[in-house]
């Protein structure tokens, strides 16, 4: 079975947001919200 390639958006930002201890976290749960509406309207 061949795995996939990449990593989910949130995982990409969850890895980001490590990278820069002195952010808040505003703009990675305005990002995750985006990203359930996205899911959302695709559905």
């Amino acid at each position: 079975m061949n795995r996939p390639l990449g990593i989910t958006v949130s995982r990409y930002i969850l890895d980001i947001q490590r990278l820069h201890p002195e952010a808040t976290g505003e703009l990675s749960g305005l990002l995750a919200e985006l990203i359930v509406a996205a899911k959302t309207i695709s559905a």
